[in-house]
């Protein structure tokens, strides 16, 4: 789930400080992104995002709200897991722990 929710959105409408109209529309839709290396997708509370395993897609949530966003994440954390996070050419294997690039080298500690 992702929070905020629709209860939430339903107590800010119309409130003095929230935007109205098209602007409304706009902030709701920025404020539940799910970013991936094909864009952004609106997400709702009660959505689910799935991703192929090995599929190499980098993916995060962005909650672009003042409000705490609430996520579960599944997944098996098993030791020969290998994530990879495209956007900055870093990838992480579970079998040594180590930071790297996608050609094998050391992946910068201070980024």
């Amino acid at each position: 789930m992702i929070a905020p929710d629709e209860t939430t959105f339903a107590y800010l409408k119309g409130r003095p400080m929230a935007p109205r109209g098209a602007d409304w529309e706009q902030a709701l839709a920025w404020w539940k992104m799910l970013v991936t290396d094909e864009g952004e997708t609106i997400l709702s509370a009660g959505m689910v995002a799935g991703f192929k395993a090995g599929s190499g897609n980098g993916h995060h949530i962005v909650n672009r709200s003042s409000a705490t966003a609430t996520i579960l994440e599944v997944g098996t954390r098993s030791d020969d897991d290998v994530c990879t996070y495209s956007d900055i050419d870093m990838r992480i294997d579970n079998r040594d722990g180590w930071f790297t690039r996608r050609d094998g080298t050391p992946y910068p500690k201070n980024g």
